[in-house]
């Protein structure tokens, strides 16, 4: 473990001291306290915007997490109104790590307090914090109500004194009481004479006595609100907290909208500092918007003590991020304090410890990288802000203790513990990815029992060859200096293990290869002698990282960058030389999310990659038909390329969900603009707190001109890495908003390089601007890892021989200018215009050869050689068929071992071999045009939907048959008369039946809806298709009489619904109204039915009934008892073990009272009312008593 992993981990586990929260909220209470309030200030109307804000969309990320469901607020509060209270605290609380709690209880306006000691069980240790208005309100109450309340009433300034202090110092001396605390902002603000006279008090309290007794006794409330007694209770609760050894908080900073934000301001406690300077004060919630204040009072007070509470529930991730870094300029760090501010529910708790985990951990890390401190420094200082300052501040005399139930995925991430913590939320398999050199994607699927025990720390064994694959075969070139001898090993990087969003049941991991020596190798038995020296040469994630490295460590330099990942949406998945897109709008055009599912793909790719924690700042519609773009946030460089390869697998992977294909290909329709992968860079010179500015007319830094010189110099030889396919070249033409003159421009679209200034607002509230650097010349057909080394490794040359941009910039559409025009701006070469041209370009360009190693330099020219070689006689739509297939083919791949492992993870072998044989297939086509070939893959989901109609009607039919039923003479029966039994019920009963049906149908309608893509294609899948042959072939048995062979087909049925029916609750839950009716609702009905019709059908095969024996045998109402019974406990069965599956146990309701209804048996008839009524108040129960009143008990369940 590296000690920037053990800073990570440190601050993903570390256990906490809560220096300042409140109470939860009795059960009885929480149904009358919005959720919102513990996110928001806000009252009132203002509180409905409270999911507008930054922090309250942070907080449905967190929460989503925490109750399994979809981000949506609405879905969150779904899934919460499903458990009891006690559950909520036990999920909120037992994986984020807070060992003591220090609790004000004068929060008491929003609804009653659980008591202080019931905390416990939640928590290992809690403590209390006195809030001192409330002492002096209770005393003056009870002064009020034993003095006559006439006019000439008076309370003597003893009379409250006495009370006052004696109070105050009974709590102080007791040992649940560690502080006291001031809300003195919210009532006269903080501006507290510290010189009152007795007399001015005495004339406060009877001033204070004649308003409240002629406005407020009917009420019986009293505020405290009067100034001058507000700054004596103060003052007095400073002596007796000094007399004690406790420190005294005070709310600082933003509030309620009753507090005046002016006199909110620590600096107007300085007098009270400096007059009572041996009693601690720590002043609450970062004092936000005055951090900077409370850093300075921290900086030269020794008795300052700042607190980071409530900013992590209010704010957002980034003005959480500037506070921090605000009170770290000045603080001392031995006087900071962590908090939640957590109040009334437990998800307040949850969502501050998560997001200030987060938010300490990357400002540590980022302080580590600017050189602030050094690795070991963070630690201590994470340390102390969690738990040692408050142990000794407030002398709680614990020791810490690390909870291995820690929900390491807060931030920092111990490797071992993410697996465990995957492999509880129903992970099965780690895709093991990495991105070979041709820009292919490439996986292998582990079972996440094997990953734990071996793969995660020993990585797998790989062919070395396998880096040097082109794209169009899996055969190794000739000239890549590599062969089929050899292995090295792909080691995960477990800091970029995620699971998958869309697909729960698959982690991914991205890997590092590195060299595996065996005898037989002249490294063999040889140390390391470098960090690098273990890494495969050849490994485009280890390039990225060793020229960052380079960047750091030999010029002092770190970069930012991110992608915009440009797409278009196909309506057709088969590879055809036409594609169609899913609309014809333009740029920014609203109408590109009507009228289509394309908002629907959109919404779950943008959702999809929230989840994934890859920071989306825009996504917008592109000037082609069906295009799309999504604008990553920028990281560093290696998180930045990592987030571009999971993107482009993201969108492709929603996109067949929904029936779509997704494309990158750089130029689709010949007569539109292309698809690009724009990238962003911007360069920070670490140990300089400001940007250096001689003057330059660009506003450019010198370092910043040098590495666009750079870039500029070494363009051509950097495009064979960005424009890395013949095809990428039909799209860097004139006038297509690519670039095809080498220059540099300001905020020009039509020059390769242009150079962005994002406005910001500066400290003094004037505009600034942030530089970055857009390289157009990228696509999407490139390696990311390789394409930043190269342009960062060009631009590090441009900095080393201190290049200077001697062209101006460009500000017209260089194409469209003159020669003339273009050689008076020093534009003199045009951008590459083929592949061979880049090649050729960067074989004699020695400085990225270096940069990026000889053997990567090497291998990638042989395979993009070797492409070249294989496009050569292919026409331009034969290149894009080419590159369409290939896209389409990895996601068949993926596709097909999902559908395998939903049945048996031990098929996989044969999956792949049944996938090698495809992909042969596929590239046999390639090469002798069999294009029109019909592929089932392709066509899968639609195929399913066709089949499922035809099924449908196969299934109506039988049943119309069946229970319109002619015998010989013509004479109509029911079904229920053809076999009739002691267990038979009425006929009105078979209703179910035809209702059943008719939901059916609506299903088969809704299922070509978009968003019944996934539960048809991968949760019913072929099983309806199994269902109707099977249950047309049970009631062609019954009709014939072969009653036992019809039984057993029907226990298939039930078999085959019941399969259905889990499937679809546990894996698709309902996410509208539409879903619950026409998916849910069916097979919920038909998995009950098809259980009463296997009873009726067993009954019907082992025994009969006489219409003339009006009175069955003991033994036959025996067995018509055990069935009964059966179908009671069948019915309570649903709704109690399977959690509310109350429209099944309706079905079988229904049955009983029918089976009341249709024998004349009296023992019977009486056995299934009993029955009946049983099952009906298990429904009541399920409906009115689970869902509301168990859900306001007042629990006791927070015993340890």
């Amino acid at each position: 473990m590296t000690n920037r992993d053990a800073l990570l981990k440190l601050v993903a586990s570390f256990p906490l001291i809560d220096n300042h929260a409140h109470n939860l909220l009795t059960a009885d209470s929480i149904l009358t306290c919005p959720l919102e309030v513990c996110f928001s200030e806000a009252r009132g109307e203002a509180l409905k915007d409270a999911v507008q804000t930054s922090a309250l969309k942070q907080a449905i990320q967190h929460l989503a997490r925490l109750y399994k469901c979809a981000p949506s607020w609405d879905e969150i509060k779904r899934v919460r109104d499903t458990v009891s209270y006690d559950e909520l605290c036990k999920a909120s609380f037992e994986t984020i790590g807070i060992q003591s709690l220090l609790l004000d209880d004068g929060l008491y306006d929003l609804g009653n307090l659980l008591d202080i000691k019931k905390h416990v069980g939640l928590v290992e240790d809690v403590r209390r914090i006195v809030r001192v208005e409330s002492i002096a309100e209770s005393v003056l109450k009870n002064l009020i109500e034993s003095v006559n309340k006439s006019h000439e009433a008076v309370i003597s300034f003893a009379e409250f004194e006495e009370p006052l202090r004696n109070q105050l110092r009974s709590l102080a001396e007791s040992e649940e009481v560690v502080a006291f605390k001031s809300i003195a902002a919210y009532r006269s603000g903080l501006n507290i004479n510290c010189n009152l006279t007795n007399e001015e008090v005495a004339v406060a309290l009877g001033n204070f006595l004649r308003v409240y007794t002629s406005s407020a006794t009917e009420q019986g409330t009293l505020k405290l609100t009067d100034k001058v007694i507000i700054d004596h209770v103060v003052n007095v609760a400073i002596d007796i907290a000094f007399e004690n050894g406790i420190p005294i908080q005070f709310h600082t900073g933003l509030g309620d909208n009753d507090l005046d934000l002016l006199y909110s301001n620590p600096l107007y406690l300085r007098p009270l500092i400096e007059k009572y300077k041996d009693t601690k004060i720590v002043l609450l919630h970062a004092s936000y918007p005055y951090a900077r204040q409370a850093a300075y009072l921290a900086s030269v007070y020794s008795n300052v003590y700042v607190d980071i509470g409530l900013i992590s529930s209010l704010i957002s991730t980034s003005g959480q991020q500037s506070i921090l870094r605000e009170l770290l300029e000045l603080s001392p760090t031995n006087r900071m304090l962590f908090s939640t501010d957590g109040h009334c529910h437990p998800e307040s708790f949850y969502v501050s410890v998560v997001q200030s985990r987060d938010v300490i951990g990357k400002v540590l890390l980022e302080s580590v990288d600017n050189k602030d401190f050094t690795v070991d420094e963070a630690i201590k200082i994470a340390k102390q802000i969690f738990f040692e300052n408050s142990n000794a501040l407030y002398k709680l005399n614990l020791t810490p203790k690390i909870s291995s139930n820690v929900d390491y995925f807060a931030y920092g991430v111990s490797g071992e513990k993410k697996i465990s913590i995957l492999k509880s939320k129903g992970v099965k398999l780690v895709r093991l990815a990495y991105l070979d050199n041709s820009s292919q994607y490439r996986i292998r699927l582990i079972p996440i029992d094997r990953f734990q025990d071996y793969v995660a720390f020993n990585g797998v064994t790989s062919l070395r060859a396998l880096t040097a694959l082109p794209f169009y075969a899996d055969k190794v070139p000739k000239g890549t200096g590599v062969n089929a001898s050899g292995e090295c090993i792909i080691k995960p990087d477990l800091s970029t293990l995620l699971q998958l969003p869309y697909y729960p049941e698959h982690a991914i991991v991205h890997g590092f290869f590195e060299n595996k020596w065996t005898p037989v190798d002249p490294e063999y038995g040889k140390p390391y002698l470098t960090e690098d020296s273990k890494y495969f040469s050849l490994c485009p994630r280890n390039c990225l990282r060793k020229i960052v490295d380079a960047a750091r460590n030999d010029f002092g330099i770190s970069f930012l960058a991110g992608f915009e990942s440009e797409f278009v949406l196909l309506k057709n998945t088969q590879d055809s030389v036409k594609p169609i897109p899913v609309d014809d709008t333009l740029y920014l055009l609203a109408a590109s999310f009507r009228g289509n599912n394309s908002a629907a793909v959109i919404d779950k790719i943008v959702d999809s990659l929230s989840q994934l924690n890859i920071p989306i700042e825009q996504c917008h519609s592109e000037s082609a038909s069906g295009q799309f773009e999504v604008v990553t946030g920028p990281l560093t460089p290696l998180n930045t390329a990592d987030n571009c390869v999971l993107t482009r697998n993201t969108i492709y992977d929603v996109a067949s969900q929904f029936g779509l294909k997704a494309t990158f290909v750089p130029k689709p329709f010949n007569n539109q603009a292309g698809t690009g992968a724009h990238l962003h860079i911007s360069l920070h010179e670490i140990n300089k707190p400001e940007k250096e500015n001689d003057g330059h007319s660009s506003g450019l830094s010198p370092y910043e001109r040098s590495f666009v010189a750079g870039v500029i110099h070494h363009i051509k030889a950097i495009c064979a890495f960005t424009l890395p396919t013949a095809h990428s070249y039909t799209r860097t033409v004139d006038h297509c908003w690519a670039g095809s003159w080498v220059c540099w421009g300001v905020e020009n679209r039509e020059t390769p390089i242009r150079v962005c200034y994002r406005p910001k607002k500066g400290a003094k509230g004037e505009t600034t601007f942030d530089i970055n650097f857009e390289h157009k010349f990228v696509d999407a057909t490139s390696n990311p890892y390789l394409v930043i080394s190269a342009i960062i490794a060009a631009g590090l040359d441009g900095i080393k021989r201190k290049l200077e941009l001697n062209t101006p910039p460009c500000l017209d559409d260089p194409a469209s200018l003159t020669d003339e025009e273009r050689k008076n701006l020093g534009i003199v070469e045009r951008m590459p215009g083929s592949l061979r041209e880049t090649l050729d370009a960067l074989k004699n360009d020695t400085v990225l050869i270096d940069a990026l190693g000889e053997p990567l330099v090497r291998c990638y020219v042989g395979v993009k050689e070797s492409e070249l070689n294989f496009c050569k006689d292919l026409s331009a739509e034969k290149q894009l068929e080419a590159l369409l297939r290939i896209e389409r083919l990895s996601i068949v791949a993926v596709e097909n071992l999902r559908k395998h492992h939903k049945h048996n993870i031990k098929t996989y072998k044969s999956a792949t071999r049944t996938l090698l044989r495809e992909l042969t297939k596929e590239f046999f086509c390639l090469f002798t045009n069999f294009d029109e070939k019909f592929d089932i893959m392709a066509h899968f989901p639609l195929l399913i939907k066709i089949v499922n109609v035809l099924a449908y009607f196969l299934f109506l039919g039988s049943s119309v048959y069946s229970f319109l039923f002619f015998d010989d003479e013509d004479t109509q029966f029911s079904l229920e008369d053809r076999h009739p039994t002691y267990i038979t019920p009425a006929s009105y009963v078979y209703g179910i039946w035809g209702l059943i049906h008719l939901l059916l149908l609506g299903f088969i309608i809704y299922q070509f809806f978009p968003k019944a893509d996934g539960v048809v294609t991968d949760g019913i899948h072929w099983h309806f298709l199994f269902i109707a042959l099977l249950i047309s072939l049970s009631q062609s048995l019954y009709e014939s009489d072969y009653l036992i062979i019809s039984w057993i087909v029907t226990l298939l049925v039930a078999s085959q619904v019941s399969y259905v029916y889990y499937t679809i609750k546990n894996k698709y839950p309902s996410n509208s109204l539409a879903e619950t009716v026409w998916i849910h609702f069916p097979f919920s009905l038909f998995h009950a039915w098809i259980v009463v019709l296997a009873v009726l059908g067993l009954f019907a095969a082992f025994t009969s009934k006489d219409d003339d024996d009006e009175s069955p045998s003991f033994f036959i109402q025996l067995l018509v008892l055990i069935g009964l019974l059966f179908l009671e406990g069948t019915a309570v069965s649903y709704i109690e073990k399977f959690k509310g599956d109350i429209a099944g146990a309706l079905v079988i309701d229904w049955v009983l009272i029918g089976v009341a209804i249709g024998q004349d048996d009296t023992f019977i008839r009486i056995a299934a009312i009993i029955l009946a009524a049983i099952t009906t108040l298990h429904i009541i129960k399920a409906l009115v008593y689970d869902r509301y009143i168990k859900k306001v008990r007042n629990p006791t369940p927070f015993a340890a």
